[in-house]
């Protein structure tokens, strides 16, 4: 396995631990998705036929969407009207 994990970050594994390469690895595949969701963002909104725009955040997996409170939820249902 560290074998693997180092072919795909492109180092020699012999003075890292698998904690290291982990870390590595994660950090790859970070940088990675930035750039394709960029690519994919751009792709994406050159379509005239498409009314939503994108945002490289809305196509990147590892951008994770912030969730509030229960409390800060009901508050702004409250705002928008839907409850009774």
């Amino acid at each position: 396995m560290i074998w693997e994990v180092a072919g795909i970050i492109g180092v020699d594994p012999l003075p890292l631990t698998l904690r290291e390469l982990a870390w590595m690895i994660k950090a790859r595949e970070r940088n990675m998705w930035e750039k394709l969701s960029h690519l994919m963002a751009s792709s994406l909104n050159a379509n005239p036929f498409l009314k939503e725009r994108y945002k490289p955040s809305d196509l990147n997996p590892f951008k994770q969407v912030k969730i509030g409170s229960a409390d800060d939820v009901f508050d702004q249902m409250s705002k928008d009207g839907f409850t009774n």
